[in-house]
């Protein structure tokens, strides 16, 4: 009895051993989709009529002309260049570039644009001399961009853009002086929902929104503290604080209760998934510099990491979910050249928040 006992265990255990690994979150593959003679940067990807599009900063060689490229692709395997967006700002160009589906759909591009203003541009701006300001392009098929918008409040860095019930959020931070330390919600058409000071320096980094039918969730990055050796002058990472996340409800206007997420994250993007789920990619710290794919736990509080990416840093991925696998575009460098990547991977099932 007692053999029949440990032999019912022993196969118990094997088959509870075998689904949990065949349950398990993991890579598919990971493939280079573009080579860049020089440097790309920030890239972000979205599905949009059964096609997918991805976006990068990219400054051809041998050439002053900075753009944001975005390439296409039917299959993801195939890529070709679907159209090249002149920076606003061709001494500087654009940076963090944002892709969305709208409501009425249409592709939004949103990007950072820093550098000189041009007397010619867009009312407020024709009268700076220099100004950091988010635009937004739309398009119908990914090829031809209507002209430039202002899309928030000058100086504000926007790090993510989400629609939920036909309005558009966004999460920016202060770049300036007077407001480095200040984010902002912006959302629904109402301008800047929530603003908030931390009493930390140099305050928060960057932010992530989700939304779930009722409530919304902010992550954010803090920045580290930093000090400078009085005899060196060299400057250190005098304290990194971990990173927080927060929840509203309509109408998403108050994010100030932040829960302590108990580990040190950097460039979060969080995405909803079809079956609720909420995972995020984060660069994270603890061990050896990395980007993860982490779990959310809403009722902990909590992120759980499951995947390490093959990024090799942290870094800001896009990301994007189809035919029940997890996307994710990133760019990595290569002997003075970066080039674009894009993973997939299968989720696991059958997890609850």
């Amino acid at each position: 009895m007692n053999r029949m006992h440990v032999s019912l265990a022993a196969v118990l255990s094997f088959v509870v051993h075998v689904g949990q690994a065949a349950d398990e979150t993991r890579l598919i593959e990971a493939k280079k989709i573009w080579e860049s003679e020089t440097s790309v940067s920030v890239t972000d990807l979205v599905r949009f009529k059964d096609v997918w599009y991805c976006v990068f900063y990219d400054r051809p060689k041998d050439s002053a002309n900075k753009m944001l490229r975005v390439i296409t692709s039917a299959d993801g395997v195939k890529w070709e260049s679907a159209s090249d967006v002149p920076c606003r700002f061709a001494s500087r160009g654009d940076s963090d570039p944002r892709l969305t589906v709208t409501p009425e759909n249409e592709l939004m591009l949103v990007a950072m644009g820093n550098g000189p203003v041009d007397p010619a541009d867009l009312p407020p701006l024709k009268d700076r001399r220099h100004t950091t300001q988010a635009y937004s392009w739309t398009s119908k098929d990914g090829r031809k961009w209507e002209t430039p918008r202002l899309f928030c409040e000058e100086y504000y860095r926007v790090k993510c853009v989400r629609w939920h019930k036909g309005e558009v959020y966004s999460f920016s931070r202060g770049c300036i002086c007077g407001n480095a330390s200040t984010l902002h919600i912006d959302g629904g058409g109402r301008g800047v929902v929530y603003q908030e000071t931390p009493s930390y320096w140099p305050g928060p980094g960057s932010g992530s929104l989700v939304f779930t039918d009722d409530v919304a969730y902010c992550f954010m990055a803090r920045n580290p503290t930093y000090r400078i050796d009085r005899e060196t002058r060299e400057h250190y990472v005098h304290k990194a604080p971990s990173g927080v996340v927060s929840s509203s409800k309509p109408p998403f206007n108050d994010f100030s209760d932040w829960k302590d997420l108990g580990m040190r994250i950097a460039n979060p993007n969080a995405i909803r998934l079809a079956d609720g789920r909420i995972i995020a990619a984060v660069g994270l710290f603890d061990k050896k510099e990395r980007t993860s794919l982490c779990w959310f736990d809403r009722k902990a509080g909590k992120l759980r990491e499951t995947l390490v990416l093959p990024v090799g840093r942290s870094a800001i991925v896009g990301l994007a979910s189809h035919d029940g696998h997890l996307w994710i575009s990133y760019h990595k460098p290569h002997d003075e050249k970066s080039h674009v990547y894009l993973a997939k991977v299968k989720l696991a099932s059958g997890m609850a928040d």
